[in-house]
C-alpha cells in the first residue's frame, strides 16, 4: 500500500526567507513530523545507515555540435564490514567510478566515452573499461536499456558503471531539453521534441494523457 504526505505543510511554513534563522523552522518541522507519523510512514534512524550510493550527473556544452553529459557513481559503506577473503574491513569507501559522454545534439548518439575509476574494490575491475566502446554510434532513445544489456550485460560489463549509464540517459534527455529550451522554439518543432523526449516516458506524458495536447496548444501545434 502506497501512502503519500501532503508536503504543503512544511513548504507553505518554508515560504519565509528568515525561517532558518528563528525557532519558526522547528515548528514547522515538527508539524512535517506529525504529518508522517499520522500517515504511519517509514522512520529512518540516521545513526544506523548501511550503505550510501551518490550519483551525480551533470550536462555541459561542448561545441555547436555536441554535448558533454558526465556521471560520477559513488558508494560508502558506513559500518565495518568482512570482504570475501574474511578480512575485517573498516568502514569506507567502495566505488568511485567516472564515466563521460560525447553525445551529438541532434541525433543524440553517443559519439565517444570516456571512462575513470580512481577508486574499485579490485584492480580487475578496470579491464572492463575497453568494452564501453561498444556505446559509440549508439543512439540515446527507445530501446536504449535493452541495448546496452545486450553489449554490456553480465561479465561483458560492469553492474555499477551500466546502473551509471542508465541515469545518465534519461539526465542526457533532461539537459539536451534544457539546452534546447534556452530558446523559444516553433510549434513544429517543439511537436518533434515532444514525440521524442516525452511521450510515454512515465504516467504524467503518457501518449493519451491531456497535457500532451495542452503543452502543444500552447505553441499553436495539434
Amino acid at each position: 500500500m502506497s501512502t503519500f504526505i501532503n508536503k504543503g505543510t512544511i513548504n507553505n511554513c518554508l515560504q519565509n526567507q528568515h525561517v532558518f534563522r528563528t525557532s519558526h523552522f522547528l515548528e514547522c518541522r515538527q508539524r512535517y513530523e506529525d504529518e508522517r507519523a499520522e500517515l504511519n510512514m517509514l522512520k529512518i534512524d540516521e545513526k544506523k545507515k548501511i550503505y550510501t550510493r551518490d550519483i551525480k550527473v551533470t550536462t555541459f556544452d561542448y561545441d555547436d555540435a555536441h554535448i558533454i553529459v558526465e556521471g560520477q557513481l559513488k558508494d560508502n559503506r558506513n559500518i565495518p564490514y568482512y570482504s570475501h577473503s574474511g578480512k575485517l574491513r573498516s568502514p569506507g569507501s567502495v566505488h568511485n567510478l567516472l564515466l563521460r559522454l560525447l553525445i551529438h545534439k541532434e541525433s543524440i548518439r553517443i559519439v565517444q566515452v570516456e571512462i575513470e575509476m580512481p577508486g574499485v574494490p579490485h584492480e580487475e575491475c578496470k579491464e572492463v573499461i575497453p568494452n564501453f566502446s561498444r556505446l559509440t554510434g549508439l543512439r540515446i532513445a527507445k530501446g536504449f536499456t535493452s541495448k546496452v544489456r545486450e553489449l554490456l550485460g553480465g561479465p561483458n560489463g560492469c553492474a555499477h558503471l551500466n546502473g551509471l549509464l542508465m541515469a545518465m540517459a534519461t539526465a542526457a534527455l533532461q539537459g539536451l531539453w534544457t539546452y534546447r529550451a534556452r530558446n523559444l522554439q516553433d510549434g513544429n518543432d517543439i511537436k518533434k521534441r515532444v514525440n521524442e523526449y516525452l511521450v510515454d516516458t512515465c504516467w504524467f506524458w503518457r501518449q493519451d494523457s491531456p497535457h500532451i495536447h495542452q503543452l502543444l496548444k500552447g505553441y499553436g501545434v495539434e
